[in-house]
């Protein structure tokens, strides 16, 4: 799906500084299938060295708070490390996105 043809572009890292994606200030006017900027992970430097604004689509938005899509994947990983029967709770990949990602793109 590409949305970029009906997508409008916020950039709420410099309007709010927010803490985490999901709040925002009620002041920033952002709409279902627009497109902001926040946070920077690399995505075209293959070194890892350079760090590129990472694009998201609002999915939802419901008052100070909006779901969001990264428009381009990131990355890929396994669910988990070792394949076995695991939940979500205990996978390898809910630690690589709560820990590591958001330590290395989401923090400001």
């Amino acid at each position: 799906m590409n949305c970029r043809a009906y997508a409008k572009t916020y950039d709420l890292s410099q309007t709010a500084r927010c803490k985490l994606v999901s709040e925002y200030s009620e002041n920033t006017k952002v709409d279902q299938m627009d497109t902001i900027t926040f946070g920077s992970y690399s995505q075209s430097d293959v070194s890892g060295n350079i760090k590129d604004p990472i694009e998201w689509i609002v999915l939802d938005k419901q008052g100070n708070k909006a779901l969001l899509l990264s428009k381009y994947i990131l990355d890929y990983k396994w669910y988990n490390d070792e394949f076995k029967n695991i939940t979500w709770e205990s996978c390898t990949l809910r630690d690589r996105l709560n820990v590591t990602f958001y330590n290395t793109a989401l923090q400001q």
